[in-house]
């Protein structure tokens, strides 16, 4: 079992129909469309099961602790935050860093000084998980 997640933007259901897809379908970075042929590729037209989008597992019990990272203008906005809730309500010990007026990039845009401190966060949240694995 691993130590830790850090899930920066998380992946986590092929569902395209939450609010934040809804709200940021097109004109940001992340696109409904891009995210479909995302899906698409890695799938190949199968049907996603809980070893792919851990939104259809029926527990998230037992998993290590997270570190999750997620940005307001976003399609995956919506299910960042709910696994975030999901892994809380298992239990799971959860640090979320939600950036809500940031776009999906934007932690590896290096000059960019929201970029630079939310590196230095993520930084310091993977070394206190890493800290509590010892």
């Amino acid at each position: 079992m691993p130590v830790g997640q850090v899930l920066i933007y998380p992946v986590i259901d092929p569902t395209f129909d939450t609010a934040s897809y809804q709200a940021y379908a097109s004109g940001y970075v992340n696109t409904r469309a891009a995210m479909q042929w995302y899906w698409e590729q890695y799938l190949g037209g199968s049907a996603p099961t809980h070893l792919v989008a851990p939104a259809r597992a029926e527990s998230h019990e037992g998993l290590p602790p997270a570190v999750v990272v997620t940005v307001g203008l976003d399609v995956l906005h919506s299910e960042g935050v709910a696994y975030a809730e999901r892994l809380r309500a298992a239990k799971v010990p959860v640090v979320h860093r939600d950036y809500p007026g940031l776009f999906h990039g934007f932690v590896t845009i290096m000059p960019f000084a929201p970029g630079a401190s939310a590196r230095e966060l993520l930084w310091a949240d993977m070394r206190e998980l890493l800290a509590g694995a010892a």
